[in-house]
């Protein structure tokens, strides 16, 4: 398993809202998210496998840091996911 460089991303609404719309798309795909509106981890299981990582809020913005993926999954292929589904 490898890992990915960080990236951000911003959000329009409050970060209430928004962890509870990425908690949503993340329990739609099996996967799981622990944390508050400041920081936490989300793990989710993918057919090439677990792809987990960690996230810190801070005002509307985001940044995510993937800590395990597949090796057959590319960063960038993966942080375009992230991006689409959460945005």
């Amino acid at each position: 398993m490898s890992a990915c460089d960080s990236f951000s991303m911003t959000f329009q609404n409050t970060p209430a809202e928004f962890l509870a719309k990425a908690q949503h798309a993340i329990a739609k795909v099996n996967g799981t998210m622990t944390g508050n509106e400041t920081a936490g981890s989300f793990d989710i299981n993918s057919p090439l496998g677990k792809v987990g990582g960690n996230y810190t809020i801070n005002g509307q913005a985001i940044t995510i840091t993937v800590t395990e993926k597949p090796m057959m999954l590319g960063c960038g292929m993966l942080e375009g996911m992230l991006k689409s589904a959460l945005g």
